[in-house]
């Protein structure tokens, strides 16, 4: 899919499962809910707006959410009449949004057309055939997941997209003009280089006089010799290479002790030494080249993939995050559980 739909899923774990067509016990896959002597599988466990969620959208929810906040923890005792408050909570609010675009995407005729929902189909179909439908079937279970449930969040997936589409694409409704994204940038990047000295054999960051005196060194000559040419000769960071104009970045990006010591410095300034874990710096502030900030727009909007496979969300993605959560409010006082299970929402009572 899209890169769209991966910043998305980041979003939202996954919470299109709300959307589905409305409670179907054959979907449920060896799931029940433990109420007594009994094991239940319910039609339905709440409702928002008068809408049914059935008892395969609730699980899936429900485990999910618990395996991490439980995540690293001691089991025995975690959960607290409290933290299970939390779980329920954090339950309803994924499904609150599912249901509220949901509802957006009606009333803004943004659901799937035919061909649409023809080629998440075939998404999912090819998915099942180069894994091999046993194999499949052990993901879903993994993730407490159906087959019927994962196509319907993957045909969601692609409504979320066209809503995203139509609020930030190019003309969208809440999309910035490239004067506010310049304002944003200029606010929030830096652009720097640095000259790099790698700490001596057995010096660390907390002990390391030699490269520090050799950093002191380099930093005296800044005042005579040219910055580019002192990294040159001294700077042990290669991947600098790569980025001939500075490095471009904002906070989170750098180790803390590189950005704050360059978010301190006036373009043209240069830092005292720096101490990281990747050695002793000098750095320089530099005024960012136009061309490389147009270039890493997309990137800084909509999101950007990693070299190991990971996903940094977007500005758009905190400004969506806003949108839909705002569009929740108008159902946030119409839910209702069934009573039937309601008072059996609890981990190790939801299999």
């Amino acid at each position: 899919m899209k890169k769209i739909t991966v910043l998305l899923t980041a979003l939202m774990l996954l919470f299109t499962c709300a959307c589905s067509q409305g409670p179907d016990l054959e979907s449920v896959s060896g799931g029940y809910i433990q109420a007594g002597e009994k094991k239940l599988t319910p039609e339905y466990v709440m409702e928002i707006d008068g809408k049914k969620i059935g008892f395969d959208q609730y699980r899936y929810f429900f485990l999910n959410v618990a395996d991490s906040m439980a995540y690293m923890q001691n089991a025995q005792g975690f959960w607290t009449e409290e933290k299970i408050s939390e779980l329920k909570a954090q339950v309803e609010d994924y499904l609150l949004k599912a249901h509220a675009l949901e509802k957006y995407a009606e009333k803004n005729s943004l659901t799937l057309t035919e061909d649409e929902k023809n080629t998440v189909t075939s998404y999912v179909d090819d998915i099942m055939n180069n894994m091999g439908k046993e194999e499949f079937k052990e993901n879903m279970n993994t993730l407490y997941l159906t087959e019927k449930l994962y196509r319907s969040l993957q045909a969601d997936e692609a409504v979320y997209e066209k809503i995203y589409t139509k609020l930030f694409g190019e003309g969208g409704e809440m999309a910035w003009s490239d004067e506010e994204f310049n304002s944003y940038y200029a606010e929030n990047y830096i652009c720097a280089t640095h000259v790099l000295i790698s700490f001596s054999a057995g010096e660390t960051p907390e002990n390391c006089p030699l490269t520090y005196k050799k950093a002191q060194d380099v930093l005296a000559l800044t005042s005579t010799e040219d910055f580019d040419t002192l990294i040159e000769k001294y700077g042990t960071d290669k991947e600098l290479e790569n980025y001939p104009t500075g490095y471009y970045f904002t906070e989170g990006d750098m180790v803390k002790e590189f950005y704050e010591a360059a978010k301190a410095l006036k373009v043209g300034e240069i830092s005292p030494v720096v101490v990281t874990t990747a050695g002793c710096h000098v750095i320089k502030r530099l005024e960012p080249d136009k061309e490389q900030i147009a270039l890493q727009k997309d990137a800084i909007l909509n999101g950007s993939s990693s070299g190991d496979g990971s996903f940094k969300l977007g500005v758009y993605a905190e400004l969506f995050e806003d949108f839909y959560t705002e569009l929740t409010e108008q159902y946030k006082d119409k839910i209702s559980y069934n009573p039937e299970v309601e008072a059996y929402l609890k981990p190790g009572s939801v299999f």
